[in-house]
């Protein structure tokens, strides 16, 4: 038999197929199987390759009995019995939930929230320049000086006693704790920092150094004017006042961005919403508006005011006219009268009350304030012989030498009624009128009867020719009523020459000043109100005439004083 080659095998004879056929796996179709009974069975093969025992994970959380194996079959086998109580206990003690390891999880439970709510008030501090809660060196000196230091320099600090735990630092430093709370919450400080003031002052300094040098990392911008002025709209303290300004004049040049006007406008026609005095100006009024203590809210300004001025001032930046006038205003309202003569100082130094018509609104302002203190309807009553003399001066401007300074209100309110100003002619009129009320408040009868000789012809110019001189005279006569009620509580100095010159007249009243008694209560120089001095009948008592002599019209004075005294009796 020949053989032959079929054309299958010819189709092998080529390498690449010959290499195809060797590496190819052949697998059985069946497999063949036995029974239980010894029967034989195919089932199909599978033809993929086992894995390997070493790809198949290992599984070491697999359920593990208690140190038991139970065999159900095995009932009487000496290895197994019944579970007892014995048995429940022993399994609970192992298996049972234990009350550290659950205290344990709760509070780390407790410190992932701590530590998720302290990065997201970081966060937040850190996204928000206009954040009047970001923490700066004032609040760390203030978290230092709560701390009780154990050593400093390596001498031991004694404790101190009882007593010294009142000392002034240590009052101002714990005051207002709703407000160091707030400051810990809103810069993510735990709560239980509150509790040690050690630990406290370390959670200050950890966010501080944080907080700024993420904004060094950052190249933090500082706030426009538009943004910091919309910011003050929203604030709802002075202490959200203060915070917010001191935090933005941080940035270097901030202060001449803010603060330095190029354009030095004259009235407000000129200053547009981006003006941060003027805002600044307009928070306090909206604050002070609504603080139920209209005392305190005074201080509280006053001070940010000083201390802003002080921080300008290291920039070579002056107080905007806009807040000095603020000042002026408020610290007459206070009845201080040092800080009123202080601010009513610079606003003469950068003759703001001259230049800027919009400051003789303050101006008026601090001498209706004065008024309501001096007739018992403002906060303070400026009761003392020091108060009343030194507002004396700053009305006058009378010196030790007893000449008249040109910065007082009195030179103000002539100078608004001039031809220079631009004030309207009868909110000049109405400074004018509040000086010469106040005159009759501190009972300054000589300089009352000297202003009507001097001051009176040249306020008549001004005023409308038909009612000029019967208001002026009017004027003169209510203040001289105030006046004498004055005098009737003090003790009275008739003896002057014919006429003087109107520092001497200052003088004179300056040194006669008394103290005034605090049930003494005058509305107003046409009206009544309750007196230590009771008065029966006033209209009935004629004035002198202020054409007299100042030595005779002082006489008819002293007249109608003890006139006065004995009809009370």
């Amino acid at each position: 038999m020949i053989l032959s080659k079929s054309i299958w095998t010819l189709r092998l004879t080529t390498s690449a197929q010959r290499s195809v056929a060797r590496n190819q796996k052949r697998c059985r179709a069946f497999v063949r199987r036995l029974d239980k009974n010894n029967e034989v069975y195919y089932t199909i093969a599978n033809k993929r390759p086992p894995k390997s025992p070493d790809a198949i994970p290992v599984r070491d959380d697999f359920f593990e009995m208690p140190d038991l194996l139970l065999d159900l079959d095995a009932e009487e086998s000496p290895f197994v019995r019944q579970v007892d109580e014995s048995d429940e206990r022993r399994l609970k003690r192992k298996w049972d939930v234990h009350p550290r390891r659950t205290q344990a999880q709760k509070q780390l439970e407790e410190l992932r929230q701590q530590i998720a709510e302290s990065r997201r008030k970081a966060d937040k501090i850190l996204s928000n320049p206009e954040n009047i809660w970001r923490l700066n060196s004032h609040d760390v000196l203030s978290a230092a000086l709560r701390c009780q230091p154990t050593a400093i320099d390596g001498v031991e600090v004694p404790a101190p006693t009882s007593g010294s735990s009142s000392t002034p630092e240590r009052s101002i430093s714990r005051q207002d704790p709703a407000f160091l709370e707030t400051l810990c919450r809103e810069n993510g400080i735990p709560p239980h920092a509150l509790q040690d003031d050690q630990v406290l002052l370390e959670w200050m300094i950890l966010r501080y150094k944080s907080l700024h040098r993420s904004i060094t990392n950052r190249s933090e911008p500082p706030s426009s004017p538009s943004e910091l002025t919309a910011a003050l709209k929203d604030q709802t303290s002075i202490t959200g006042i203060r915070r917010l300004v001191f935090h933005s004049l941080s940035s270097e040049g901030a202060a001449k961005t803010y603060f330095l006007n190029r354009k030095h406008p004259g009235n407000d026609s000129t200053i547009t919403e981006e003006h941060v005095p003027r805002a600044i100006r307009n928070a306090c009024f909206q604050v002070l508006d609504q603080h139920p203590d209209k005392a305190a809210a005074h201080q509280e300004i006053l001070g940010f005011l000083g201390n802003l001025g002080a921080r300008l001032s290291l920039d070579g930046i002056a107080l905007p006219p806009a807040l000095i006038g603020l000042a002026l205003r408020l610290s007459a309202s206070a009845g201080i009268i040092q800080a009123t003569s202080e601010w009513l100082h610079r606003g003469f130094e950068i003759r703001t009350w001259e230049k800027r018509a919009s400051s003789s609104n303050d101006v008026g302002g601090a001498l209706k304030a004065f008024t309501q203190h001096l007739s018992g309807q403002g906060i303070g009553g400026l009761y003392t012989v020091h108060d009343r003399r030194m507002l004396l001066q700053l009305l006058t401007g009378i010196d030790e030498h007893h000449s008249l300074s040109s910065e007082s209100f009195r030179s103000l309110s002539l100078f608004h009624l001039g031809e220079q100003s631009k004030v309207p002619t009868a909110q000049a009129y109405g400074m004018y009128k509040s000086y010469i009320t106040l005159l009759g408040h501190l009972g300054a009868l000589r300089t009352i009867w000297k202003e009507w000789h001097v001051s009176r012809s040249i306020v008549t110019r001004f005023l409308n020719p038909k009612d000029a001189g019967e208001r002026l005279e009017h004027l003169y006569e209510a203040s001289l009523q105030v006046a004498l009620r004055v005098a009737a509580s003090q003790q009275l100095e008739t003896s002057c020459p014919p006429d003087m010159e109107l520092g001497e007249c200052v003088a004179m009243d300056y040194h006669s000043i008394g103290p005034q008694d605090g049930g003494f209560k005058v509305k107003d120089g046409r009206g009544t109100a309750g007196l230590s001095t009771t008065v029966t009948d006033e209209s009935s008592l004629d004035l002198p005439s202020f054409d007299l002599p100042l030595d005779e019209w002082m006489t008819e004075i002293e007249g109608i004083s003890r006139q006065r005294l004995s009809s009370s009796h």
